[in-house]
């Protein structure tokens, strides 16, 4: 969200829908770097600064494609789409439907197994409409293209101003991905990914999966690269996750995505100090366990 976007002028907004809605009693939830989320009686409502870019329905097409395609047992797990507002300033606000239970601090093996059978179902839509990225047959660019052309293009984003040594792991990242493209799995199958997997965007209600929640990065790629967030994010219980989806994960991918996502994120965030050092290490280890740092 912009500098200076104040977290009262978000709550305005988000009150405005609500009224229109008839929700009342909204208070702050936690929200992500982008956004401001408030939690009404019966909707939540996700607040965004699109700085004078219109704003992406890509969210309200997932929600809206998940409620007709997800089988019914995965269906219970993602918040519908309500309505939304864009103000003058361009503020977008979305009200979603409200979920039982609570942000997630850590996952049990349980609750791991759930997640990994919900992502089981979400990989299994065989047809993604206008969320296809990598579609060589149309001018959007294909995976091969984006492993290729897009790890530099973050690392040219992070460069300025980074010190020597972060200089340095950038540089060490990006030949890492390009060495091993020819050693890839030609064409690996794309399925319909979350793709930003953290605690907050898990609920939990007695300790069981109730909810996956902010559905705004969602894309389709590979699904070495949900895993390879997941592992980043959920180092203890992302295997148990693993053996719940059921299905192989490539090893290679799985490195190479983990590298090409912690640039995408550090490129996105550079200046959120903890977040970027998060980055920096990841790829310090995924490197390490090569043996290239």
């Amino acid at each position: 969200m912009r500098e200076g976007f104040l977290d009262a002028l978000a709550f305005d907004y988000a009150n405005a829908l609500a009224a229109r809605l008839g929700d009342g009693s909204l208070h702050t939830a936690e929200g992500g770097f982008a956004n401001r989320v408030f939690i009404g009686e019966r909707y939540i409502y996700k607040v965004k600064a699109t700085d004078g870019v219109p704003p992406s329905e890509k969210e309200r097409t997932v929600l809206e494609m998940l409620a007709r395609r997800l089988p019914p047992r995965a269906r219970a797990f993602v918040p519908a789409f309500i309505d939304c507002d864009v103000n003058e300033d361009g503020t977008y606000v979305q009200a979603h439907s409200r979920l039982e239970g609570f942000v997630a601090t850590q996952l049990s093996d349980p609750t791991a197994t759930a997640l990994g059978e919900f992502l089981a179902d979400l990989h299994s839509i065989d047809s993604f409409e206008a969320l296809d990225e990598f579609d060589p047959r149309t001018e959007r660019v294909s995976l091969e293209d984006y492993l290729t052309r897009y790890p530099s293009r973050f690392a040219d984003k992070l460069r300025p101003g980074l010190a020597a040594d972060d200089r340095g792991l950038v540089e060490a990242a990006t030949t890492f991905i390009s060495r091993r493209l020819p050693h890839l799995p030609p064409e690996p199958p794309l399925v319909l990914l979350h793709k930003d997997l953290h605690p907050a965007n898990i609920l939990l209600s007695n300790e069981r999966l109730a909810g996956v929640v902010d559905w705004e990065a969602c894309q389709t790629g590979p699904r070495e690269w949900e895993f390879a967030i997941l592992r980043q994010r959920f180092p203890r219980t992302w295997e148990v996750m693993a053996g719940a989806y059921g299905r192989p994960l490539d090893p290679d991918l799985l490195d190479v995505f983990g590298v090409l996502q912690s640039l995408r994120f550090w490129k996105s965030f550079p200046h959120h100090d903890a977040f970027a050092r998060e980055q920096r290490e990841h790829i310090s280890w995924i490197l390490s366990n090569h043996g290239e740092t």
